[in-house]
């Protein structure tokens, strides 16, 4: 994570979202695709488990990556970037995990009705009573909403950027739209937001396809012949016959 001082002007095309932080998130997660600055799908969906239960009990995450953008700090606005955002497109909300970022050496302050981080720890040990000095720079900052009883901040990201998507192979975008044919993925990138190029089709062949279209060997001669009508029966049962 990364903050410096944003000077420019307001720019026209931005979008206010809002993030909460949440100390139970092990990633950050958008559900947007359109807020990434630089996105890298997976090669497989990865499955995360909720606190849900039943439907929804598990979700998918189609990639990660950078979203930039910019939010107020004390009437001053801030460059922030979040790396390794997860890509869970059924996520309900964006979440920012706190955890994340105290793992790598930020420290979070409760009070006030504000959720504040810095880039530093505190100095000396921190035991029950002790008075502690917090050091470093803020360098984001929630706001409490009794609605939800949580902390959330808004992230200015700037509209009309396309993310790149690393995964261009051919066989990759094969297997995601179901193993289409070449005449299909030809025209992904004219027709899908967000494709930009899809390499040329492997001379290997695809062996799911190979084992989809292959035929059945013909089962052996059978040496049972009925010798009058009814002798001999094939029938397929649904229920018992009565």
């Amino acid at each position: 994570m990364h903050a410096s001082f944003y000077s420019a002007a307001h720019a026209a095309g931005v979008r206010h979202t809002h993030w909460l932080m949440d100390s139970g998130a092990s990633q950050h997660i958008t559900y947007d695709i359109n807020d990434f600055a630089e996105y890298s799908a997976y090669d497989a969906p990865l499955v995360f488990k909720t606190a849900a239960t039943g439907e929804g009990s598990s979700v998918k995450a189609l990639g990660e990556g950078l979203v930039r953008g910019e939010t107020f700090i004390d009437g001053v606005k801030w460059s922030i970037d979040l790396p390794k955002v997860c890509y869970i497109s059924m996520a309900s909300s964006r979440l920012f995990s706190t955890g994340t970022i105290e793992k790598n050496g930020y420290s979070i302050f409760q009070g006030d009705r504000k959720m504040s981080v810095f880039d530093k720890l505190p100095s000396g040990a921190v035991s029950h009573g002790s008075t502690i000095k917090i050091e470093g720079r803020k360098i984001l900052e929630g706001v409490f909403n009794p609605i939800n009883n949580l902390y959330d901040f808004v992230l200015e990201i700037k509209s009309g950027h396309h993310v790149h998507l690393s995964k261009t192979d051919y066989k990759t975008w094969h297997r995601r739209f179901g193993h289409a044919g070449k005449e299909a993925l030809r025209h992904l990138p004219k027709n899908v937001k967000g494709v930009d190029h899809v390499d040329p089709a492997d001379e290997e062949p695809c062996e799911g396809c190979a084992f989809g279209k292959s035929h059945r060997l013909p089962f052996s001669l059978s040496e049972k012949r009925a010798t009058q009508p009814l002798e001999l029966v094939h029938t397929d049962l649904d229920h018992q016959l009565l």
